[in-house]
């Protein structure tokens, strides 16, 4: 390191790194079971390819 050694463990490290792998897992499992997007005033449909269209609400 450019300025000393860094302020945490290597463990520390593992543990946190581990625990943003799960996060992303979950989120990513989320996306796929609900795709909507609600953002703003509408709402959005995840689409393969990060692609999001709106979706028309009936009125």
């Amino acid at each position: 390191m450019l300025n000393g050694s860094i302020p945490f463990s290597k463990t520390d490290f593992v543990v946190a790194w581990m625990l943003r792998e799960c996060c992303a897992l979950i989120l990513f499992i989320r996306a796929l079971w609900e795709p909507d997007i609600k953002w703003r005033t509408g709402t959005f449909k995840l689409m393969w390819g990060g692609v999001a269209q709106e979706v028309k609400t009936k009125l």
